[in-house]
């Protein structure tokens, strides 16, 4: 794509607020590149080839503008034309950097939402895995297992993951919740709570209302069949209704407080319906891990498979038992099953990585939170020619504002001229 094109469509975008015919221009500018008629299935041979030759060698530059531009076609529901912008992005790219890794994000995100609206789940969640081994052979993401492949991933600790967490490695506070004064104590609450076990009518379904956002407000999505909680620490908590476990979990896990107080996490009474599964999907971050505390376990006879009511971790699948605790890392790929006639109920419990420093968390949360911010203004700002305009772009990020009428952000911007490119502020003070 020439420059000409490039800035017509940010003219279009920043000027006119003509989103799609700024997507015209530039889905035209890239004809020479892309055939928008092809399917995804024609190009996904790149993620098993075995050497980098496939790199077209095309810039950065053009992998910026593809992802933005794949950001936009999946807005406006175009999902297969968003693919083939993110597989090129992908090919334009050399080696590690911010644009490599969000294209591969973006990429993963649209197959598995395949596996959420149960399509082809099995080819997609297989796909997702070659293109994070894609990604991890040819440097151009954080990651380092195929499994484990969340949004945010903190390098201090990538090294040290693991799938689940064996009884002698987990942290000694799982001994306290198994002591059988402590989990009976904490079961019957529940039970009082739920009417005796009965009913769970007033049981918000996760994802359902306004009683929760933060960490888990889009759990729902990946659930077919009944799934419920009672949220005690984290947004929407209410502590109150289960006084002993949650003063048994201040004070015993502070790990899991601090985490739900800072809106990385939450302690929940969760419940898991009869013939309810949750799909496979991975978390959000590497930050933490997740404790189940098994409250009441359906039997599952010989004669059925392991895996009726079960959690698998990757490549393991894991099971419940009432009274003890299973701790496990949630960002790696992992899916429920609860197939039997009877509910399934833990207290879940997301606390702090321990391998994670103390000192770093606080700081680290708040780069977590601010890269989202920075993830969601970037959907609305076109990229332009690297290392030319960049106070335009920290403008668009609202990283800045102008001196004269304050504004800042996408709105504020103007293109005056695209033969010698000049930016105003929508005020007519210039951006320089």
């Amino acid at each position: 794509m020439n420059r000409t094109t490039w800035l017509e469509g940010v003219r279009l975008w920043y000027n006119d607020q003509d989103y799609f015919g700024a997507i015209e221009v530039w889905q035209d500018g890239l004809n020479n590149l892309i055939d928008w008629n092809d399917e995804e299935e024609d190009h996904l041979s790149i993620f098993s080839l075995s050497d980098y030759s496939y790199n077209i060698h095309r810039g950065n530059d053009v992998a910026r503008l593809l992802l933005f531009l794949a950001g936009c076609q999946l807005d406006a529901q175009q999902k297969r034309l968003a693919r083939l912008s993110l597989i090129f992005c992908l090919r334009c790219c050399h080696g590690f950097d911010l644009t490599a890794q969000l294209a591969a994000q973006e990429l993963i995100c649209s197959y598995e939402e395949d596996i959420h609206d149960n399509i082809d789940g099995e080819k997609s969640i297989k796909l997702c895995r070659k293109i994070v081994e894609f990604a991890i052979k040819h440097d151009c993401s954080y990651w380092v297992n195929k499994y484990q492949r969340p949004g945010f991933m903190c390098d201090s600790i990538k090294l040290y993951g693991k799938p689940y967490y064996e009884r002698d490695v987990r942290p000694s506070w799982c001994n306290i919740l198994e002591e059988e004064k402590n989990w009976t104590r904490i079961r019957d609450e529940f039970y009082r709570l739920t009417r005796g076990g009965s009913s769970r009518d007033h049981l918000p379904s996760v994802g359902a209302g306004n009683h929760r956002g933060g960490a888990g407000e889009h759990d729902h999505k990946v659930v077919d069949g009944d799934w419920r909680e009672v949220v005690l620490f984290g947004s929407g908590a209410r502590p109150e209704l289960a006084p002993f476990t949650s003063s048994l979990i201040r004070t015993c896990v502070p790990e899991a407080t601090s985490l739900s107080e800072q809106g990385g996490g939450e302690v929940i009474f969760s419940v898991l319906g009869p013939n309810t599964r949750i799909r496979s999907h991975c978390g959000s971050t590497n930050l933490r891990l997740t404790a189940h505390l098994g409250l009441s376990v359906p039997f599952i006879s010989e004669k059925e498979e392991k895996s009726a009511c079960a959690i698998r971790v990757a490549d393991k699948w894991l099971t419940w038992e009432e009274g003890r605790v299973l701790v496990f890392d949630d960002s790696f790929e992992h899916q429920v099953n609860n197939m039997t006639l009877k509910p399934r109920v833990v207290l879940l419990l997301r606390f702090w990585h321990p391998d994670f420093p103390q000192n770093e968390r606080a700081q680290v949360l708040e780069k977590v939170v601010d890269a989202k911010q920075l993830d969601s203004l970037r959907r609305y700002n076109p990229p332009l020619p690297s290392g030319t305009f960049d106070n335009v772009e920290r403008r668009g990020l609202e990283l800045d504002r102008c001196p004269v009428c304050r504004g800042s952000g996408y709105s504020c911007i103007r293109l005056m001229s695209i033969d010698d490119p000049t930016f105003n502020c929508s005020c007519g003070y210039p951006i320089d």
